[in-house]
């Protein structure tokens, strides 16, 4: 015997369909498809950007769709080579399932544009300095590249600072991105890299891997794929008055004729503010660390290399993480081991795909604590 009467099991019938319904409603561009792009893919795809084409609109969105499914069901974009089950990292740029669903049916429905009234703003994009407006800008004198190989060379030039400072932002601006292939800041408060400068007639001198001169301190670096690195609150990179800044460029191949001027954008924290000191440096390495040495690929074979470093004498803090590998490179991962309990390793970043032209420095949500013995 059934105890519903008719009128209710229709009721009860509608409630649980009408879900059903509303999931399988087509997506559209201006309710469903430009939030998910103006929010993880503009900010690359607009004019003057490193994306290939503009992505600000529902025409630019339209006549790329079949790229923009590709990609995202690849997951190739939004660029973000770290593996998210492995570690927590800071902004990440990573696509929902269900977001990445949105997409491949909205291109599959042959791509509808919807009500446009209902779509958000795009966004709005400074083409200017990312960090706003600069305390510092440094450039490099107009050089003109004369090896037809790799071409490592620094150039010098005087911070003008008359007190000393903590950098809050950085950004690096490639003169020539085509043959730039990656940019390190350091600071000499010696002047000793200055006299190399001097020793040569055209802009900067030839420096392969650091500077080749005195005590120099790397505060900053710009590699393809990279954004400006912007600190939180009371953290900064300290800059001792009156130091220079030893800027070294590596030229690709095939640059020889090709015209460069890279600058740098500084935001600083005001004078006086209380500030805890960033040092960049590289624990993890290709000689001294290089447990399974030399770094030499055999033709035809693939190897896998390990380099180790013990931290000590004290704790450390770790803000962020640089894996960097040239284009031989396929995967990388940066793990500690705890002094006390072997088995709870620290997962800093893995890159099961390497891509030589995503790369950058990846911040965590917060700081990682890595005790003193750690390896």
């Amino acid at each position: 015997m059934n105890m519903f009467p008719i009128r209710r099991r229709i009721a009860l019938v509608a409630l649980l369909v009408l879900p059903n319904l509303v999931l399988a409603q087509t997506p559209n561009y201006s309710e469903h498809i430009a939030p998910i792009i103006y929010s993880n893919c503009s900010s690359c795809h607009h004019e003057g950007a490193i994306g290939p084409f503009p992505l600000m609109s529902y025409e630019d969105a339209a006549n790329n769709a079949f790229d923009i499914k590709h990609a995202v069901q690849e997951r190739h974009m939004p660029p973000w080579p770290p593996d998210p089950t492995y570690s927590q990292l800071a902004h990440e740029r990573v696509l929902t399932e269900a977001e990445i669903d949105l997409i491949v049916d909205w291109v599959n429905a042959d791509v509808p544009e919807g009500n446009p009234a209902l779509a958000p703003a795009p966004p709005v994009f400074n083409d200017g300095p990312q960090i706003g407006t600069p305390d510092l800008v440094t450039q490099i004198e107009t050089y003109t590249v004369q090896s037809s190989t790799d071409e490592y060379r620094c150039f010098v030039v005087p911070s003008n600072l008359d007190v000393d400072k903590y950098i809050r932002a950085i950004e690096v601006v490639p003169g020539n991105r085509s043959i730039v292939h990656h940019v390190l800041i350091y600071y000499d408060t010696v002047g000793q890299c200055l006299a190399n400068d001097l020793a040569t007639p055209e802009p900067g001198y030839l420096c392969t891997g650091s500077t080749a001169c005195g005590d120099t301190r790397l505060v900053g670096s710009w590699v393809p794929g990279s954004m400006p690195q912007i600190y939180p609150s009371g953290l900064g990179v300290p800059l001792e008055d009156n130091g220079w800044f030893v800027i070294q460029v590596h030229y690709a191949p095939e640059s020889e004729g090709e015209i460069d001027s890279t600058k740098i954008n500084f935001k600083f924290w005001p004078t006086g503010q209380l500030i805890r000191p960033v040092f960049i440096s590289a624990p993890l390495e290709h000689f001294a660390t290089l447990t399974n040495g030399p770094l030499v690929i055999p033709p035809n074979t693939i190897k896998s290399f390990h380099s180790q470093f013990t931290v000590e004498p004290l704790d450390m803090s770790v803000l962020a993480v640089g894996p960097h590998m040239h284009l031989r490179g396929k995967s990388i991962e940066a793990f500690g081991v705890h002094p006390s309990t072997p088995q709870d390793t620290i997962k800093f970043i893995r890159i099961p795909d390497w891509h030589f032209h995503w790369q950058g420095a990846y911040m965590f949500p917060k700081l990682v604590k890595v005790p003193n013995g750690t390896m």
